[in-house]
C-alpha cells in the first residue's frame, strides 16, 4: 500500500514535467489547401496562411509564409535586388506532394503538412523545413507576431557556420544556440552556412535566435515578424 502511495506520487509529480516538451514540440499539421502558378514561382493557400516559393535563380529560393491571406507591403533593409532574371523551372503536381524543378534544384512540397524539402539536381538530400509556425503576441505596445521555422537536422551529420561574430569561442554551431541581436563585441548577421552545400538567410531586422540544441532540429526564431522570410541558396 505505502509503495503504491509513493508511485502515485512520484508519477503525479513527473506527469506535468514529461508532458510539457511534448505540447511543446509539436503543433498542428498545416496542409495545402490550393496552390497557383506565377512566372516566378508559387503560391499555396494552406490550411492557415499562405506559403509562397519564389525562384529567384536556378540556387536561390525565398520562402514566404504568411499567416493571412496576404503579404504585407514592407520595407526590406538587406536585400536590394528587386528584379531576378527569368529562370527555366519545371512544375510536377502528384496526389502526395508539389515539386519545382530547376537546373540545381528540386524543391518538394508535402500537401498533407506544408513541409518542404531542398535537394540537389541529383536528389541528394539538402535542407528539410519541418514547418513553420506564427505566433500572436505584444512588443512593445504593438500587436505582431513571434516567427519560428523548424528544420529537421535527423541523420544529418552536418556542421554550421556563419551568423556573425560572437563571443562564445564557438566556430561551429552544431548542438549550440546563438543569440542574432547587435551588441557590444557581438555582430548580427542571420546567415547560416552548412557543410551540406547550402546557406540560409534568415530576412528578419528582429532579435532572432539560431538554436540546435535539441540536436535533431535546428530552431530559428524572431521576437517580431509580419512573415517568415528566408532564402534558400544552393553553393554547393
Amino acid at each position: 500500500m505505502r509503495r503504491t502511495l509513493v508511485s502515485a506520487l512520484i508519477a503525479a509529480t513527473l506527469a506535468p514535467v514529461f508532458a510539457f516538451p511534448t505540447r511543446a514540440q509539436w503543433s498542428p499539421l498545416n496542409p495545402v489547401k490550393s496552390f497557383q502558378n506565377g512566372s516566378d514561382g508559387v503560391e499555396f493557400k494552406m490550411e492557415s496562411g499562405t506559403l509562397k516559393l519564389l525562384i529567384c535563380s536556378d540556387s536561390i529560393v525565398r520562402v514566404l509564409y504568411s499567416p493571412t491571406d496576404t503579404f504585407p507591403n514592407r520595407p526590406d533593409y538587406i536585400i536590394t535586388k528587386k528584379d531576378w532574371p527569368a529562370t527555366p523551372w519545371h512544375f510536377d503536381s502528384t496526389e502526395k506532394d508539389i515539386t519545382i524543378t530547376t537546373a540545381k534544384l528540386k524543391v518538394t512540397v508535402t500537401r498533407a503538412d506544408g513541409t518542404i524539402q531542398f535537394s540537389d539536381a541529383s536528389g541528394k538530400h539538402l535542407m528539410f523545413d519541418g514547418g513553420r509556425k506564427m505566433s500572436p503576441t505584444e512588443v512593445n505596445n504593438e500587436k505582431t507576431y513571434r516567427a519560428e521555422t523548424f528544420v529537421s537536422v535527423y541523420g544529418s551529420p552536418e556542421a554550421f557556420y556563419g551568423l556573425g561574430q560572437h563571443q562564445a569561442g564557438v566556430w561551429n554551431y552544431r548542438g549550440e544556440s546563438v543569440d542574432i541581436s547587435q551588441d557590444n563585441t557581438n555582430i548580427a548577421v542571420p546567415f547560416l552556412v552548412s557543410s551540406n552545400g547550402y546557406g540560409l538567410f534568415w530576412n528578419n531586422a528582429s532579435r532572432s535566435r539560431f538554436n540546435n540544441r535539441f540536436m535533431h532540429y535546428l530552431y530559428i526564431s524572431s521576437e517580431v515578424a509580419d512573415v517568415i522570410d528566408y532564402y534558400f541558396i544552393y553553393g554547393p
